[in-house]
C-alpha cells in the first residue's frame, strides 16, 4: 500500500518532460507519482502559473492499491454482498410464522394416520373409526 500525488491536466492527453528528461505522461488528464523529485518539480511548475497541470483539492493524493479497476471492482462487490447478506440477516425483515393447519396426507405412508383419526384424516374416516369400534 503506497500513496501516489495525484496531478491534474486540463487537457486528457499531456506529456510533461522533467529536466532530467523523463516523460510524465496525463493519461484521462491524470499523473500519478511517488518520486519526491517528481512530485516537487511538478508543484514548482503549478506555483510559476502552469496554464494546464494543478493538483486537485478533492483528489491530491490516492492509494496505489486502488488505482487498479479489477482491486475497486473486487471491492464492490465484496461490499454489495456484504450489505444484501446485513439485510437477510436483520431480525425486522422477520415475516413471523405461519398459522398451524391441518396435514393431509400426501403420500401413501401418511394414509394410515389419517385414517385413525390424525389431522388431516376425512370425515368418512373419522366416523368409520368412532363406528368401527
Amino acid at each position: 500500500m503506497a500513496i501516489a500525488r495525484v496531478f491534474k491536466s486540463q487537457v486528457q492527453s499531456i506529456k510533461y518532460i522533467f529536466k532530467n528528461g523523463k516523460e510524465a505522461p496525463f493519461v484521462f488528464g491524470k499523473y500519478y507519482t511517488d518520486n519526491a523529485t517528481e512530485i516537487a518539480e511538478l508543484e514548482q511548475e503549478i506555483a510559476l502559473g502552469h496554464p494546464q497541470i494543478f493538483i486537485d483539492s478533492e483528489e491530491k493524493e490516492v492509494d496505489t492499491e486502488k488505482m487498479d479497476p479489477l482491486s475497486r471492482l473486487r471491492e464492490k462487490i465484496i461490499a454489495e454482498y456484504l450489505e444484501e447478506q446485513a439485510k437477510q440477516l436483520d431480525p425486522s425483515n422477520d415475516f413471523g410464522n405461519t398459522l398451524p393447519q391441518s396435514v393431509k396426507p400426501a403420500s401413501s405412508s401418511d394414509v394410515a394416520a389419517a385414517s385413525a383419526g390424525g389431522a388431516g384424516s376425512s370425515a368418512a374416516a373419522k366416523l368409520f373409526a368412532k363406528v368401527g369400534k
